[in-house]
């Protein structure tokens, strides 16, 4: 995001959880315009949900991975790292 700073993008995330808050959404992915996402990203939260859905502790599921550099990471189907 060009000309834009942290904290207007700070604010907009917050704007748009509130927002989906107000209106009852159950399910948000919230990704950054710049992000490469890999082939199983979709998998990994369809799979992750009920997780979240079950357990009321639990406020989000995240994909952040800050060991995800090309060196360390496979798209081979099954490789868990």
């Amino acid at each position: 995001m060009t000309g834009v700073t942290r904290r207007e993008v700070c604010r907009l995330n917050n704007l748009v959880i509130n927002s989906c808050s107000y209106h009852l959404i159950r399910i948000l992915l919230l990704l950054s315009d710049d992000l490469d996402i890999s082939p199983d990203f979709f998998d990994y939260f369809l799979a992750t949900y009920p997780v979240l859905h079950a357990d009321p502790s639990l406020w989000c599921v995240s994909a952040w991975n800050d060991n995800g550099k090309a060196e360390l990471v496979s798209d081979e189907p099954g490789m868990s790292f």
